[in-house]
């Protein structure tokens, strides 16, 4: 037994080296002992939370110089994104079945070469700023290899050399998560062809009945469907062979308002939550009159949302479709597709194939090949049927509209140079509010323009659907208020849709744009303060309404069912200070959606059909309706007090709780959290309670939600103010891996402005 002792003693210190080692390795990546000063004729200065100053007396050096620091703190989460971006996550992470379909979903669509294309075909100018960046990040691969982060010795493998078209790589994805829509086209398809005109119209609406649009005059044409469902018995089975219509879109927030107690650009962008987070935050600065602060995504050069000496400015996405499925006429043999028709004669021509290799880490590589339209990568789509192949028509793929006028939009001075840098800002379309240092403010919206024959919201075929080309930037919408003294001027985006259009948008809803604009209304005296309130804020007048609905048309029963009545007959629609009536409101308002979709699935599509995904952005429009127009409740076949009697009998059976802040914890992770030892430890976030959810302001789920807030103080802008989620740094243990997330959840925030430095705020 002696020997086994040894031998277990043996062991454990092994184990207590190893740990050790990795504890001492893990806090030499968290110091700041990266060696900046390599970095010629560059000076950085960290404030308290670690958001760098860059000064340097060119853009050129700014810009390399960025490329180091923010490799120096997030080189493994850049290397992620580009490896998701190529289709290479199985050579980090094995031939486990997510990452390998990941990997050849990529590679079915070529997103290295089109990025590689891209890249090659900047112009020169931003050509050069995507190289300075690559230098900045090369040069800290090349002298840092031991500050490149803990996960790289789990992995064993170091980063590869940056280049350019890792950037554009970047930009690809991001461009991805903000238009794609092509999934929900293809579940669009099977609705469109399989229920009546008048309730694909009903489900899938092109209104909102509190649509307001920027430009133009609001088109409400949402109307009850005229074919009635027949009546149906409400029951738990009823419920069961559903799919909820509650799917959850982040949406961004941005508004400014000015008064005669100031002037403020808010803005409080919605992204999926990462660890870290995607944006990192930077000031960059040549002199106390050149200079540019705001935040950044890793591996993209320059500021992306921020402010300058002259002007401020934040982006909302505006949901424009510029992701199409085209249904391609494929030959015999499966060798080639109708390009086009001449003369009334189909002409067809041979579809272009690539053979690609996925490198596996510890097993065998595969294989495949991808195919080509001149239309876009061709692809099947099981919803469409398994012979089906269609088109991925994507602006993404355009490699003319993936553009990085970064520092033209860094630089602008006026509102005139803005537009003139915007224009160029070709892909996503934004809705970009742009405010001056008088308290003016201007919106545009950049990105591209789809010239299209047909409507495309669903699977086309492809002559029709091919695109005719681009709206020249020229033709985007865009306005300019003045700012008048003793009279408020305010404007608010939030994915809502911002003019009718023939074909259009996919934008996300209009309640929230609604509910931001009455409450800058509601006072002539708002504060820096108001503006980071109403960011948190969690009134919801829809759910409101609803549960007055269900109040109006439900006398007392019962115990169980007059406590429920008692929390919303005087509840004011906030989630934040009454949780126990907003948790109920939530579940009382499942099990209504469920019903009706239920009966829609059971009455419109054929059995094998009637699990089909239910995915529409704006669905809030057709239940804002039904709520205001109670007898439309009778096309789905049913009576509105059974109805809502049978919703308050289900939300009744619930335990009391207000849990609902617990359940929608935060749960956004490190990627390796949890899965490697000790270091899947350190790695990991505490779940903190959240309040938010969608259809209010304050947007919260578990993976997704704000990725920043910020309030730019126009009259005083050394007061502006920003918080993150999660902290700068993307090295496990340092201080600064999640600090800004005590600030986050404490409803705090922190200065964007070192009152050490100087900074000029001019008026050209």
């Amino acid at each position: 037994m002696i020997w086994l002792r040894r031998i277990l003693a043996l062991l454990l210190l092994l184990v207590s080296l190893t740990t050790l080692g990795l504890y001492y390795f893990a806090h030499r990546q968290g110091q700041l002992a990266t060696d900046y000063t390599q970095l010629a004729d560059t000076k950085i200065d960290w404030d308290s939370l670690k958001v760098p100053t860059i000064e340097a007396p060119s853009w050129d050096l700014l810009i390399e110089a960025q490329g180091f620091v923010v490799a120096s703190e997030r080189i493994f989460q850049m290397d992620l994104m580009r490896r998701s971006a190529s289709g290479r996550l199985s050579e980090w992470f094995g031939s486990h079945p997510s990452a390998i379909a990941w990997d050849r979903g990529r590679r079915e669509e070529d997103w290295s070469g089109v990025a590689k294309r891209a890249a090659e075909a900047l112009p020169a100018d931003e050509r050069n700023v995507c190289e300075a960046y690559a230098r900045g990040v090369n040069r800290f691969i090349d002298s840092m290899q031991w500050r490149w982060g803990m996960e790289y010795i789990v992995l064993t493998h170091g980063p590869e050399k940056w280049q350019c078209s890792d950037t554009i790589l970047i930009l690809m994805s991001l461009v991805d998560d903000l238009t794609r829509t092509s999934d929900r086209e293809e579940w669009m398809t099977v609705w469109k062809k399989n229920v009546p005109a008048d309730w694909f119209s009903f489900l899938f609406p092109q209104d909102h009945p509190w649509n307001k649009p920027l430009f133009g005059p609001p088109a409400h044409r949402l109307t009850v469907p005229k074919s009635k469902l027949a009546p149906r018995s409400l029951n738990d089975e009823l419920l069961a062979d559903s799919v909820a219509a509650d799917s959850y879109f982040p949406g961004s927030n941005s508004w400014f308002w000015a008064g005669k107690t100031g002037a403020f650009l808010a803005g409080d962008p919605h992204l999926g939550m990462t660890v870290p987070q995607i944006w990192y935050a930077n000031r960059l600065r040549i002199s106390s009159k050149e200079w540019v602060a705001g935040v950044s995504a890793p591996g993209i050069p320059g500021i992306i949302l921020g402010r300058n000496p002259f002007l401020s400015w934040a982006f909302t996405n505006v949901g424009e479709d510029v992701d199409d499925l085209l249904e391609e006429e494929i030959s015999a043999d499966g060798k080639s597709y109708v390009h086009s028709i001449v003369g009334g004669k189909k002409v067809f021509k041979p579809i272009r194939e690539e053979s690609y290799t996925i490198e596996v880490r510890g097993g065998d590589p595969v294989q495949g090949v991808a195919r080509f339209t001149h239309r876009g990568p061709l692809l099947g789509r099981s919803a469409l049927g398994k012979d089906k192949l269609v088109s991925r028509q994507w602006l993404g793929f355009f490699t003319s509209r993936l553009r990085l006028p970064i520092l033209d939009v860094n630089q602008a001075r006026s509102w005139e140079e803005m537009n003139k840098a915007l224009d160029k800002f070709l892909s996503p379309a934004q809705s970009v509010l742009v405010a001056d240092n008088r308290g003016n403010v201007g919106y545009r919206m950049s990105g591209s323009g789809v010239r299209r024959k047909i409507e495309a919201l669903t699977a086309v075929p492809a002559i029709q659907g091919e695109w005719q080309g681009f709206y020249p930037p020229s033709e985007r919408k865009r306005l300019w208020i003045k700012r008048q003294p003793g009279k408020v001027s305010s404007i608010a985006t939030a994915n809502q849709r911002i003019f009718v259009d023939t074909f259009g948008h996919h934008w996300s809803s209009d309640t929230r744009q609604r509910r931001i604009t009455e409450y800058l209304a509601k006072s002539d005296a708002h504060d820096q303060k108001a503006m980071h309130d109403l960011q948190l804020d969690t009134y919801s007048r829809y759910l409101q309404g609803f549960t007055q609905w269900i109040v109006r048309n439900n006398p007392s029963q019962d115990v169980a069912i007059d406590r429920v009545l008692a929390e919303w007959k005087d509840w004011d629609g906030f989630a934040k200070t009454r949780p126990v009536a907003f948790y109920l409101a939530l579940e009382a308002h499942r099990v209504y959606t469920r019903a009706l979709m239920g009966q829609v699935r059971k009455s419109l599509l054929p059995a094998n059909l009637q699990k089909s995904n239910f995915i529409w952005k704006d669905q809030n429009a057709w239940l804002v309706y039904l709520l205001e127009n109670e007898k439309a409740l009778e096309s789905f076949g049913f009576d509105k007090r059974a109805l809502a009697h049978f919703i308050i009998k289900k939300t009744a059976a619930l335990p009391a709780s207000s849990g609902y802040a617990q359940t929608n914890s935060w749960r956004a992770q490190h990627p390796m959290a949890g899965a490697v030892p000790l270091l899947g430890t350190w790695l990991k976030l505490d779940e903190s309670p959240q309040v938010g959810f969608e259809g209010l302001v304050r947007i919260e789920r578990e993976h997704s939600g704000a990725s920043m807030r910020a309030v730019w103080n126009i009259d005083e802008p050394l007061k502006s103010a920003w918080v993150f989620p999660v902290g700068q740094s993307g090295h496990v243990a340092s201080k600064h891996y999640k600090d800004f997330r005590k600030l986050w959840f404490a409803e705090k925030t922190a200065n964007v402005f070192p009152e050490k430095i100087q900074w000029d705020f001019l008026v050209p």
